[in-house]
C-alpha cells in the first residue's frame, strides 16, 4: 500500500522530534546502517539513501563509543557494498557516509584501504569508476591538503574520466576537477590542474551540442576558479582553445543564459588581464563578433535590467575597447553600428544605439576622423519608434559627447533638437537618458547652450509636474545643469523656472523628498545665474525654506540646503 497526500505539520514535527530522541542513543548506528548498505534487508532505495544520509549526519558522535573492530567492519561493508551498488541516489548517499568517516580517520591513517579501494574502482566498470571520481571530488572538497598531495594523481583519473563514453562519468569529473581547483594551493597541485583543461574542453564543447548547459557551466566555473585563484600562466598555454570555446558558448543561444553571463564575465577578466595575449593570438575579433551576435539577441522587457545578458555583453563589449587596439576593435563594431541602425529588428537596432557609446571610450581617436557618420547613425536611433532604442542612444549620446570632443561640439545644432525629439512620447526611460546627455552637453557647451535653453528648461519644468518620481528628480537636476551652464544668458527664463522648483521646497513627504533636495540645489544655481542685482531681493524667502531643510533627516537634503546656502552667501557677499 502506497501513502498518498500530504502529512500535516505536525505530524512531520513529531516525526522529528522522534527521529531526534533515538539518533542520540548509540544504538541507532547499526539499525540505520543495516538499512543503508543491506538491500536485502531494506529492498527500498530510497529508504537506504535516507538512511546513509541520516547516518551521514549522525554516525561521528557515536564513532569512538565503537570498537576498532567494529569501525574497520563498518569501513569495510561500505566500500564493498559502494562497488555494486547499482542504484544511484544510494550511491551518492554512501559516498557522503565515506566523506564523513574518511574526514575522522584518514588524518590519523585509521582507513588506509581507502585510497587503494578508490583507485582499484577507478579501473573498473562505469558505475565504479564514477562513484570513484565522485568520492575524489567529495574528499579534496572536505580534505583539500590531504588529497591535495595527491594532486598528480588524481588529475590523471580526472582526465581519464572527462575522457569516458560514459555521461555520468563525465559529469561526475567535471564536478570532481571544479572540486580539485578549489583546493589548489600550490604549484604542483596547480600544474596537474592544468592538463585537465584540454579534455574539459572537449566535453563542455560536446554539451553544447546536446544542450547540456550544466556541463559547460561546469568548465566555465572552473576556468573562472583558475583565473581567481592563479596567475595567467595556467590558462595562458590553453589561450588558444579557450576562447574560441567561449565565442562558441556566446554565440550558442540554445546555452543557457546563466551560464552564458558565466563565460561573459570570464572574457572580461581574460580581456582586463592579457589584452596583448588576445591581441597577439588575432583573437579580438571573433570575441568581438561573439558579442555583437549576443548584443542582438531579444529579450522580454522585463528581463531588460542590468543583470541580463544583453547588459553584460555590452560591459564586456566595453572591455574589450577599453584594453584592446581600436584598429582591431573598430572595423567590426562600425561595420554593426551602420549595418544595424536601420535593421527591421529593434534588438539589433538597440544593439547599435548601445556599441555606438561603448566604443566611443576606448576607440574615441578613430572615431573623430568620421564623426560626422557616427552622429548620423546617432541622430537616425535618437528618432528611432522604439523607446527602448532611444534610450540607448541618448545614452551613447552622453559618452559621445565625452569622449569626441571637440569635434562633437561642430554637430549641436542637430543633436540638441535630436534630444528634444526623442522625448516625444514621454517614456521615462528615454527621458532620464536624455538628461544625462544633456548634461554632459552643459558640461563642455557652458553657454554655448543659450540657444537651446529656453525651450529645453521649458520641457523639463513641465515633467516636474507629470512624469515619474524618478524623472522629476532628474529633470529638476537637469534644470539646473543648464542654468549654470548658461549663467547670466538665462536670466529670462529664470523667474519662472523659480516659480516651478519653488512648489516643490515645502513638500514633507518622504517619497518627495529627494525631489525637494534636488529642486532646492537648482533653485540655488538659477539664483546665482541671475546675478546679485535681481537675486539679492528674493533669496531670502528661499533661504528661509533651505534652513527649514536642516530638521529633516535626509542626507541629500541637507547636502543640497549646504550647497544652497554656499550659492547664496555669493549673492549676498557675506557668510551665513
Amino acid at each position: 500500500m502506497e501513502f498518498s497526500g500530504k502529512l500535516l505539520p505536525q505530524v512531520i514535527r513529531q516525526a522529528e522530534e522522534g527521529l531526534k530522541q533515538v539518533t542520540a542513543q548509540p544504538a541507532c548506528v547499526q539499525p540505520l546502517f543495516t538499512c543503508a548498505v543491506d538491500a536485502t534487508a531494506c529492498p527500498h532505495p530510497q529508504l537506504r539513501q535516507l538512511a546513509a544520509i541520516v547516518l551521514r549526519k549522525k554516525i561521528m558522535r557515536h564513532w569512538r563509543k565503537f570498537t576498532y573492530a567494529d569501525r574497520n567492519a563498518m569501513q569495510a561493508t561500505i566500500l564493498s557494498v559502494l562497488r555494486g551498488e547499482q542504484s544511484a541516489p544510494v550511491r551518492a548517499g554512501l559516498v557522503g557516509l565515506v566523506v564523513v568517516i574518511a574526514k575522522a580517520t584518514l588524518p590519523s591513517r585509521q582507513w588506509d584501504e581507502l585510497l587503494p579501494t578508490i583507485n582499484t574502482m577507478t579501473n573498473a566498470t562505469p558505475i565504479e569508476q564514477e562513484s570513484a571520481i565522485r568520492l575524489i571530488g567529495e574528499l579534496t572538497e572536505t580534505m583539500p591538503h590531504i588529497m591535495g598531495e595527491h594532486a598528480q594523481v588524481l588529475s590523471g583519473v580526472i582526465g581519464a574520466g572527462l575522457g569516458s563514453p560514459h555521461g555520468p562519468v563525465q559529469k561526475a569529473s567535471l564536478i570532481a576537477m571544479t572540486q580539485l581547483v578549489e583546493g589548489c594551493d600550490n604549484e604542483e597541485a596547480l600544474d596537474a590542474v592544468r592538463n585537465l583543461i584540454p579534455p574539459a574542453l572537449q566535453v563542455a564543447q560536446a554539451a553544447t551540442t546536446n544542450g547540456q548547459s550544466e556541463a559547460v557551466g561546469r568548465v566555465i566555473e572552473m576556468l573562472s576558479l583558475l583565473a581567481e585563484q592563479t596567475a595567467a600562466p595556467v590558462l595562458q598555454p590553453h589561450l588558444s582553445i579557450i576562447v574560441p570555446f567561449c565565442s562558441h558558448v556566446l554565440s550558442d543561444a540554445g546555452v543557457d543564459d546563466g551560464v552564458r553571463i558565466q563565460a561573459l564575465e570570464f572574457v572580461r577578466w581574460l580581456v582586463h588581464t592579457r589584452p596583448k595575449s588576445l591581441n597577439k593570438k588575432g583573437m579580438v575579433p571573433a570575441l568581438v563578433q561573439a558579442l555583437l551576435e549576443v548584443s542582438c539577441e531579444e529579450e522580454d522587457e522585463d528581463e531588460a535590467d542590468e543583470a541580463g545578458l544583453f547588459r553584460y555583453a555590452i560591459f564586456t563589449l566595453d572591455s574589450v575597447a577599453c584594453n584592446a587596439p581600436s584598429r582591431v576593435v573598430l572595423p567590426a563594431t562600425a561595420a554593426f553600428v551602420h549595418q544595424q541602425s536601420t535593421s527591421t529588428e529593434w534588438a539589433c537596432r538597440r544593439a547599435a544605439a548601445c556599441v555606438l557609446g561603448v566604443i566611443a571610450e576606448g576607440c574615441e581617436n578613430k572615431m573623430r576622423k568620421s564623426i560626422g557618420d557616427w552622429i548620423q547613425s546617432l541622430l537616425r536611433l535618437l528618432s528611432d519608434a522604439e523607446p527602448r532604442v532611444r534610450a540607448e542612444a541618448a545614452t551613447s549620446a552622453a559618452e559621445i559627447v565625452s569622449y569626441l570632443q571637440p569635434e562633437v561640439l561642430d554637430f549641436t545644432d542637430q543633436l540638441l533638437p535630436a534630444l528634444g525629439t526623442a522625448l516625444a512620447d514621454g517614456n521615462d526611460t528615454v527621458a532620464q537618458r536624455v538628461m544625462g546627455a544633456v548634461e554632459s552637453l552643459c558640461e563642455v557647451l557652458e553657454d554655448g547652450m543659450a540657444p537651446y535653453a529656453p525651450q529645453l528648461i521649458q520641457t523639463f519644468l513641465q515633467m516636474l509636474d507629470t512624469a515619474s518620481m524618478p524623472t522629476r528628480e532628474a529633470a529638476a537636476s537637469v534644470v539646473g545643469s543648464i542654468m549654470n551652464a548658461v549663467k547670466s544668458e538665462g536670466v529670462s527664463y529664470a523667474p519662472e523656472a523659480l516659480r516651478r522648483l519653488s512648489a516643490y521646497l515645502g513638500v514633507t513627504e518622504e517619497e518627495q523628498l529627494t525631489l525637494r533636495a534636488r529642486c532646492l540645489e537648482s533653485a540655488g544655481v538659477v539664483l546665482a545665474s541671475m546675478g546679485q542685482d535681481q537675486a539679492k531681493p528674493i533669496v531670502g524667502q528661499y533661504l528661509v525654506l533651505a534652513m527649514q531643510s536642516f530638521e529633516i533627516d535626509w542626507p541629500e537634503l541637507r547636502d543640497s540646503a549646504y550647497g544652497f546656502c554656499s550659492n547664496a552667501a555669493e549673492i549676498l557677499e557675506e557668510g551665513i
